[in-house]
């Protein structure tokens, strides 16, 4: 039988009702796979985010580094700075694994049913036309962590412009470094787009972003 194990990768931001119901939806279709949750230490919210995170038998980690939210406005060093510790965070998860696919999570990822496709490709990415690897998308584990390896990150930070500040971009430039494959994934839909169709990931529930 086929390995199509599964690490969900998480940074939640300051939406309680949202972060509860992604593990909520993840735990009942994946009881047992790994998710890792990320923290930054500064949070006044964190016990409480962590009370949840317990409750769906996640690993967290607590980092030092910020990440929190990265606004496309702020300053360029201040956002390669989230930037590169969200890729740290990422390839700290991947090195801890033994799963063959990545899954980032994200508070307005929805899993509705249990992947039945899985790409025939290194990455199964959100649109044809825009975006790649954000939230709800997938990739290989080793194939990130390759190419990874392969890729000076400041240096690609600091020539496309928008990957200080957009993961999908930065996660983009990464693989393509590599040749690595990827497709438009058929289980992942967003609004208006492959929404009318059966779906298992669902990138766009916006209904629980209440502020904390």
């Amino acid at each position: 039988m086929e390995d199509n194990s599964i690490l969900f990768f998480y940074n939640p931001y300051k939406y309680l009702k949202a972060f509860n119901n992604v593990l909520h939806n993840v735990r009942l279709y994946y009881p047992t796979s790994n998710i890792d949750v990320y923290f930054d230490s500064f949070r006044e919210d964190l016990q409480s985010y962590i009370e949840v995170a317990k409750n769906y038998k996640c690993n967290f980690n607590i980092r030092p580094n910020q990440v929190y939210y990265i606004h496309r406005d702020d300053p360029f060093e201040v956002n390669k700075s989230k930037t590169l510790e969200w890729i740290e965070r990422l390839k700290i998860s991947c090195e801890n694994s033994t799963a063959k696919w990545v899954l980032l999570l994200e508070d307005d990822v929805l899993i509705k049913r249990a992947i039945c496709n899985f790409p025939n490709s290194d990455c199964g990415t959100n649109r044809k036309d825009i975006g790649f690897t954000g939230g709800g998308s997938i990739f290989k584990r080793e194939k990130f962590l390759e190419s990874l390896f392969k890729c000076n990150l400041e240096n690609t930070i600091e020539s496309v412009h928008n990957a200080s500040w957009a993961g999908d971009v930065l996660l983009k430039s990464i693989f393509l470094l590599n040749s690595c494959s990827y497709e438009k994934w058929v289980e992942l839909a967003e609004p208006n787009y492959f929404d009318d169709i059966d779906h298992a990931i669902y990138h766009g529930y916006k209904d629980l972003h209440e502020l904390d």
